[in-house]
């Protein structure tokens, strides 16, 4: 938005009392047969009317004023904004991945249907995530193991889940003793309508695409411009070698998938020269243990304090709350605890000891997270 101090001095907006009095000081100077302005006078409902009128096109002129220019612009009018330099807003998707099967008897195959139903268990909100097979899939006879292709019910990156999530099966499987989705499980990450802020970054980087020459930003801006990807990071200091690149690319379930990758590859490829190596790659994904004491305040009760201090941290490490993957700083959870905890004093943290930043390309996901909850 543009600053309000800046609005005010091109567009000021009056104060409807003040903007009264004027025109009442005006309308008699000019010798005006009207005098009765009480707030019972029809004459003065009917000039309130028109000044409310007058102050309402002025804020209508301000809000096109700030949507006039892509720094600033929001909702449809960005997306208008956009349109002008052929960039739309990425849509949503739906995860798609392999859910793993194992058999503890093997003597006759195993049929999973199209539409077959596979769930998480349910979460502290009785919340889960439901998916469905995508294709009919045979277990042979013998065959202890096999995987199941799944899209999720809905698009969004909440149903990029970790690994043995996804552990209910909705229709009983005769000798079935273990349903999960193991570590690199997701063939396609689903992901969430794309935000604002990125759409107006890629927007704004569309004066890098119109280099002679293939420069980082281009790079950077064709990468992440494909539905999935969160963003992507250049390494263009010949990491093998004079003339090669790599692109480092993040994805919305932090763990990237070889079917992303290799979209990233194609679209790398297709602005390579004849003297150029472009490798896409995935990024590296850190898992950070979280242990802390909460303290509430004397007398506070601290019953389900635990689960909802575990969610909130949950909440504020994913992808799309973050800017800088490759940091951990605990003031980022501090500030969100004490703004959603009545009676919140401090936090201490065990693990880590203090704040965590890797190399660029480098992408710290939550691991466990221990929480004991006190009053001071």
């Amino acid at each position: 938005m543009i600053d309000d101090s800046v609005l005010d001095k091109i567009i000021p907006v009056p104060d409807v009392n003040e903007k009264m009095a004027e025109l009442k000081e005006e309308l008699s100077a000019a010798g005006f047969s009207i005098t009765k302005w009480g707030p019972g006078g029809v004459f003065y409902w009917l000039t309130r009317i028109c000044v409310q009128i007058h102050v309402e096109l002025l804020k209508l002129a301000r809000t096109m004023l700030n949507n006039m220019f892509l720094r600033h612009a929001s909702g449809a009018w960005l997306e208008l904004k956009a349109a002008d330099f052929s960039k739309f807003l990425k849509a949503a998707m739906k995860t798609r991945g392999y859910v793993t099967i194992t058999r503890s008897s093997t003597s006759e195959a195993l049929t999973i249907t199209k539409g077959h139903m596979f769930k998480t268990a349910p979460d502290i909100n009785g919340d889960e995530l439901v998916y469905y097979a995508v294709e009919n899939t045979v277990i042979q006879e013998g065959q202890q193991t096999g995987r199941v292709l799944v899209e999720a019910e809905k698009a969004g990156a909440e149903y990029n889940v970790s690994e043995n999530q996804i552990t209910v099966s909705m229709i009983y499987l005769s000798g079935v003793s273990g349903i999960t989705n193991e570590q690199g499980w997701i063939y396609s990450e689903g992901a969430d309508i794309e935000s604002e802020a990125s759409l107006r970054n890629r927007t704004i980087a569309s004066w890098s695409e119109l280099s002679t020459n293939t420069t980082a930003a281009r790079l950077k801006a064709a990468v992440e411009a494909i539905p999935g990807v969160m963003c992507a990071y250049i390494d263009d200091r010949h990491p093998r070698g004079q003339g090669t690149v790599d692109v480092i690319v993040v994805g919305a379930a932090g763990e990237t998938s070889e079917e992303l990758v290799r979209k990233a590859q194609e679209e790398t490829d297709k602005l390579k020269d004849n003297y150029e190596d472009y490798l896409a790659k995935p990024g590296t994904v850190i898992y950070q243990d979280v242990d802390i004491t909460l303290y509430l305040k004397p007398g506070a009760s601290t019953a389900d304090m635990e689960s909802a201090a575990k969610a909130l941290i949950s909440g504020a490490m994913k992808l799309s709350s973050r800017t800088d993957f490759n940091l951990f700083l605990q003031d980022d959870i501090r500030y969100v605890l004490k703004k959603s905890i009545p009676d919140y004093r401090k936090t201490i943290f065990t693990s880590p000891a203090s704040d965590v930043e890797m190399a660029v390309g480098t992408v710290i996901m939550l691991g466990s997270v221990t929480v004991k909850v006190l009053n001071t």
